[in-house]
Parts: C-alpha cells; sequence; structure tokens
C-alpha cells in the first residue's frame, strides 16, 4: 500500500536534512554557513537523486525537494539553466523552474558570468531566498533588477575589502528595490551605499526588513546618515563584518544611535587574535549602552582564535574573554551565537568548536543561558571530541548562574553546562 504524499514527503525532507528555502536561520548567521567555501552539501544532493529513482509516487515527491533548493558551483549554470527552460515557450520557464524557492552559489560569481545568474533568477519565478559570493567590481543590480517581488532573504556577499573603482549603489535605488520587494526580511549586499547631499524622505519605512549584515564600515555609516531613524521599525538583527577597528567602532555607534532601539541581536566580527587585545571592547560598550532591548549577541571568527591545535589548551581563550579588567559585562545577554570560518569537512573542526564554546563566556555575560554554533552540526561527531571541553573546564572561570544549553543553529542539543561551577553534561 503506497504511503499518503504527505506522510512520504516529511519521511523524503528528513532523509535529505537541509536548510529550507524560508529558512529563519538566516537571520541568525553574521555570514550564512552555505556562503563558507566547502560547504557544498554533495551527500544530500546524491541522496535525493537517489530518492527520485526508486518509483513513480518518490519521483513525484523527490523531485519538489530536488529543486526546491538549490546549490551549484558556477561552472554547472548553464546545464541548469537548459534544465529550466522549456523549449516550446520560446526560453521560457519550465514547471521545474517553478519548483525553485532558494538558490544558493557558493563559488564566487566573476562578471563574465553574472548574466547567466541573472537568466537563474529571472527563471525562477517563485524564488524566495538567494544566496551567493560576488566578485569584486561587479555590479550588484544586475541581480537586484531581476530577482523576483516575492523574495525574503537576499545575501550577496562581497570578496571583501572594497575598492574606490567598485559600484556603488545609491541609496534611492535601495529605496525603489525595497519598495519592489515588500516582503523582503533579510538583506545584505556588497555595494558601497551612497546617499547624496540629503537624506531620504522623513516619512520612508522599511518594515518588512528584520535582518541587515552590513558588510564594511561606509554601509554601516551611509544607514546611519541618510537613513532617519523610524525608517526600520521591525529591524531585529544587525549584523556588523567589518573588524573592530577606530573606524567601524564610530560607525557602528552611529548606526546604533540611530536605528539601534529595536535590536534584539547583534553579531560582531573579531579578527584581532592577540593575547593582549580585549574582544570588541568599543563595539560592545556601543551595544550595551544603545540597545535596551538586546539579548543575544553573535562573534563572528574572521580567523579562528586559536592559532594552532596545540593552543586549544593553552589558556588562550581564558585570555581571549576573561581579562575583566577590560571586559564590559553585559547582564541582559542570555544568547551567544559563534561561527568560526571552517569548511564543514575539516579535520580540526569539531576541536576548534568545542574550545570556542568552552571559553569562560559566562565573565562578560554573566547571565548567559544558551550557546549556538551559528552551523548544522552532527551531535555524534561533536560529542565524540568531549575531551577538549573537559580539558578547558579545568581552567579558571568557570562559574556559571544558570544552567547553558549548547546547539547547532536548527536547534539540536549538543550538550550542557551545570549551574555553579560548570560540569559538561
Amino acid at each position: 500500500m503506497a504511503l499518503p504524499t504527505e506522510i512520504l514527503t516529511k519521511i523524503l525532507r528528513l532523509a535529505t536534512v537541509g536548510a529550507q528555502a524560508n529558512d529563519d536561520s538566516a537571520l541568525s548567521s553574521v555570514l550564512p554557513s552555505c556562503l563558507i567555501p566547502g560547504n557544498f552539501p554533495e551527500e544530500s544532493l546524491r541522496t535525493k537523486h537517489a530518492l527520485a529513482l526508486v518509483s513513480r509516487q518518490w519521483n513525484s515527491v523527490a523531485t519538489i525537494i530536488l529543486y526546491e533548493q538549490i546549490t551549484l558551483p558556477i561552472a554547472g549554470i548553464e546545464k541548469l539553466l537548459h534544465t529550466l527552460t522549456t523549449p516550446v515557450s520560446g526560453g521560457g520557464p519550465s514547471d521545474l523552474a517553478r519548483l525553485v524557492k532558494r538558490v544558493d552559489i557558493p563559488a564566487v560569481i566573476r562578471g563574465e558570468r553574472i548574466h547567466l545568474v541573472a537568466q537563474l533568477c529571472k527563471k525562477t519565478t517563485n524564488l524566495i531566498a538567494f544566496f551567493a559570493l560576488l566578485e569584486n567590481g561587479v555590479d550588484p543590480r544586475l541581480l537586484l533588477n531581476v530577482l523576483p517581488g516575492n523574495l525574503v532573504h537576499l545575501h550577496i556577499q562581497g570578496q571583501g575589502g572594497m575598492r574606490a573603482s567598485d559600484p556603488s549603489v545609491p541609496l534611492g535605488d535601495l529605496n525603489d528595490f525595497l519598495v519592489g520587494h515588500p516582503d523582503l526580511a533579510t538583506l545584505s549586499i556588497p555595494s558601497e551605499l551612497t546617499g547624496g547631499h540629503t537624506g531620504l524622505q522623513a516619512g520612508i519605512s522599511w518594515p518588512s526588513v528584520r535582518k541587515l549584515t552590513l558588510q564594511s564600515s561606509d554601509q554601516t555609516s551611509a544607514l546611519a546618515r541618510y537613513v532617519p531613524t523610524g525608517a526600520l521599525p521591525n529591524l531585529e538583527v544587525v549584523a556588523f563584518q567589518g573588524g573592530e577597528t577606530l573606524e567601524s567602532d564610530c560607525t557602528i555607534d552611529s548606526f546604533l544611535l540611530a536605528h539601534g532601539g529595536s535590536l534584539v541581536s547583534v553579531g560582531l566580527t573579531q579578527d584581532d587574535l592577540t593575547k593582549a587585545s580585549p574582544p570588541m571592547r568599543a563595539s560592545l560598550q556601543q551595544v550595551d549602552q544603545r540597545c535596551p532591548r538586546v539579548k543575544e549577541i553573535t562573534v563572528a571568527f574572521r580567523a579562528c582564535p586559536f592559532s594552532s591545535v596545540s593552543d586549544l589548551s593553552a589558556g588562550l581563550g581564558l585570555t581571549w574573554v576573561g581579562n575583566v579588567e577590560v571586559v564590559r559585562r553585559m547582564p541582559r545577554i542570555v544568547s551567544l551565537g559563534i561561527q568560526l570560518p571552517f569548511p564543514r569537512y575539516s579535520p580540526d573542526r569539531m576541536d576548534y568548536l568545542q574550545s570556542t564554546v568552552a571559553m569562560p563566556w559566562t565573565k562578560m555575560y554573566p547571565e548567559l543561558q544558551r550557546i549556538t554554533v551559528m552551523e548544522e552540526v552532527d551531535v555524534e561527531e561533536y560529542r565524540a571530541h568531549d575531551k577538549v571541553t573537559h580539558r578547558n573546564l579545568r581552567m579558571a572561570g568557570r562559574f556559571a548562574k544558570h544552567p547553558i544549553r549548547v546547539e547547532d543553529i536548527t536547534g539540536n542539543s549538543l550538550g550542557d553546562f551545570s549551574k555553579g561551577m560548570c560540569v559538561w553534561v
């Protein structure tokens, strides 16, 4: 007897576990994990293909799952475009194209290939999430102009190090884009934002935007200077990708002064790995002062907080976090996100994750109750490295006022730190 389609769909989705098209975890990460090099989901893709070959009933369900989220290297885009095109319609989208709800392109889109990505965006008329890496100097408006109006999540990541020759996007154009995409909840583009000599009109409002990821201090400064306070009434999350410099500290403070009142979560980037340097001291102070509703801090490490595996037990984490003479305590923070720059199959990834989770974060956040690793983690593989956490807990500064749950970005429990003198359970 054949299973009802609804039950079969649930079973096959469990078998091909991965990010869903309209995935609210996109609201959390400073950089979506799907854009970290090396995170191509080959195993999940092979599973989807295999399920589609079992029977006609399975094929009808697995085909939907196969096409609703597409992750592809840029080299394979021509073949995909051919598949998504109906020859009899003069090159229009096929029924398969209408199934696509999310596109991830974790390889850099070069300028000579962007017209192919633009064709893909035109054909996928039901697209609600688009994540991609873009070469420096390529105008993102070539993609913005063709993305469908029902888009919910957009993150086009630049390569960093913006140059004066890179194209800029006037804030007026950005406003037109947001008006044309009224459901857009998350937004990040790589270009400098320009406002001209005057700010946008006082009555402007972007109510759909819940998260902004700002890729440079120039973007942060433009939104602080030219976008009036109140234009982002539902903004809950902001992530700053720029490292800690005097310039970025000043622009972050200006942005939070204008738009920080509604924030519940702030993402910061840490790239100074010296033992003597306090972590994001100025930025954390600004968050504490300007964001009365904030409950969560996410820390994205541009490089690993440990220079080598041998440093994992050398007390570096204690020095980096636990210097109470310079680190600001933030008792409103109950949730901490951690993001490391490792591809999914890096051999030392679990040791680094465990060591970073086991830093004495309660020195900074005494009311901490949850630590989230901002990626999907294999629980059994993570727990197989528990000796790293046990070793770190033998150092000083391991007192917790509350039990602390540790989980991955999907909510799977990785373990708990006990209340009091921390024990890993």
